[in-house]
């Protein structure tokens, strides 16, 4: 009976020192124990859209938002404050936040939503962050955010871009629009349409060499007054394939701070370069291997076509 005792007594303090081990390290590393919330999943749910509005800035009543679209086939749900109540299902036209006092919301948009679309109306003011691009297919970010000159994009996941073919002027006018802790390498892969995606971004300079534009026929107004870009000041832009590229008009004009070595790009296809480098101040590379097989006309070169860069194209080939 003694021995048996002393072995119970040693397991059951055994069990009783396992125990307080387990308690210390949850005390340390857990914290209150608890059951996630609506909220909480949501707070950690990366298939939604997910993006940040003030509404005291100027459009709609300071109380609201307006989700603007364009077109059909949306089915979506809609969180207005990221509260983990959702305020409407299976919609299919556009919807109004509506709050109780003005100020800064973040609305999580779940479900079928092919497009956004300001295009330089509606609350584009009111566009303060784009905070998560989720799992959302998008059938176009034509002119998506075209005009919210507040808005800054803070992602660290990419668009899935698989079901769009133009990005044309997504992000033009973007003027607070940095982009420094952003996730850019985006699959654009299927994007043919590329014109002034970051025209008269003031504050843009972000690596976008990664990028996939092998299909891109039409760049014109790409970079257009975007002051800031300098891609980084990676020379990784000078990769990309612009072998399908058409147009090419004004894609750096006044981009005064850009000059990387893009004298290998393929530009045998180009018809249209008008005003390509006009403003670029500071461009001081060699073009001497592009070929302009392809273009309309050489009028104005290199007077009109080159003006405002000091020295680039010795040899048009």
């Amino acid at each position: 009976m003694n021995r048996c005792w002393k072995t119970k007594r040693l397991e059951f303090g055994l069990a009783i020192k396992a125990l307080a081990v387990t308690i210390g390290v949850l005390a340390a590393f857990s914290g209150p124990i608890f059951y996630p919330t609506k909220a909480v999943a949501d707070a950690i749910n990366d298939t939604d859209f997910v993006f940040t509005v003030d509404t005291r800035k100027s459009g709609s009543p300071d109380t609201q938002f307006v989700i603007p679209i364009r077109g059909g086939g949306y089915n979506y749900t809609i969180d207005c404050n990221n509260d983990g109540t959702v305020e409407a299902t299976a919609q299919t036209g556009s919807y109004t936040c509506s709050y109780a006092t003005p100020g800064v919301y973040t609305i999580r948009i779940g479900g079928v939503f092919p497009e956004f679309y300001l295009n330089n109306g509606g609350d584009k003011l009111k566009m303060i962050s784009i905070d998560q691009w989720g799992k959302n297919k998008w059938r176009s970010l034509v002119a998506s955010f075209y005009g919210a000159e507040n808005m800054d994009v803070k992602a660290i996941d990419t668009p899935d871009l698989s079901q769009t073919d133009s990005i044309y002027s997504v992000f033009r006018g973007n003027t607070s629009l940095k982009g420094e802790n952003a996730n850019w390498n985006w699959n654009t892969s299927t994007i043919t349409n590329m014109g002034s995606v970051f025209s008269d971004t003031e504050n843009f300079n972000q690596n976008i060499g990664s990028w996939d534009v092998s299909n891109v026929v039409f760049a014109g107004g790409l970079f257009n007054n975007a002051t800031a870009f300098n891609n980084g000041g990676s020379d990784s832009i000078k990769n990309w394939n612009t072998g399908k590229m058409t147009a090419m008009n004004a894609m750096f004009q006044n981009a005064v701070k850009f000059n990387q070595p893009i004298g290998s790009w393929d530009v045998s296809k180009a018809e249209l370069m008008s005003e390509m480098f006009n403003g670029a101040r500071a461009f001081n590379q060699s073009l001497a291997g592009w070929r302009l097989d392809s273009l309309v006309s050489t009028t104005g070169l290199p007077n009109s076509y080159w003006s405002g860069a000091p020295r680039m194209l010795n040899n048009s080939g």
